[in-house]
């Protein structure tokens, strides 16, 4: 019985909500900044030519980390190798290649790419500024790394709605 009572009820206000959206465009004669914003965001979001300089930037200061832990960046290779599923090695580039095709970053955007990438270039940096890159600290460093970035980077894409 309340079914039947409410549901004109509610057919009625959504008809009154739907006719309320042609209000909110732009009248004839005032300015449409739809346009401008839409500039605006493909100007200030990160694009895909700031993707290898941001991967560069948390491969280096990942490497960085392991290094002064333990004089080399193999604990650091071997963990995104074995995270996403990639062949970590050599060069920043060839490793920022491996992370393109990654399964985890096929289908993402340039932009929530970089997303990522700032987030893991400030963990390893903080937590090589805190101490957590030295010999002593660097395991469980390691391990909080990727609910640190992940969390970062949770943040990172709640801020921005759009990407190229």
């Amino acid at each position: 019985m309340f079914a039947r009572q409410t549901l004109p009820l509610l057919a009625l206000a959504f008809a009154g909500v739907a006719a309320l959206f042609p209000a909110c465009d732009s009248k004839k004669g005032e300015v449409d900044l739809e346009k401008d914003q839409a500039i605006y965001l493909l100007l200030t979001t990160p694009g895909p030519e700031q993707y290898p300089a941001a991967c560069a930037g948390a491969v280096a200061a990942g490497g960085a980390c392991s290094v002064a832990a333990s004089g080399s960046n193999a604990s650091y290779l071997a963990a995104i190798a074995a995270t996403f599923n990639i062949a970590a090695s050599g060069s920043s580039e060839s490793i920022c290649l491996a992370y393109s095709e990654a399964s985890a970053f096929v289908n993402v955007s340039p932009g929530a790419r970089v997303c990522y990438f700032n987030c893991e270039a400030t963990y390893w940096t903080n937590s090589q500024s805190s101490g957590g890159c030295s010999a002593a600290n660097y395991a469980a460093t390691l391990t909080a790394a990727t609910t640190s970035i992940s969390s970062c980077n949770a943040r990172c894409l709640d801020q921005r709605t759009l990407f190229p």
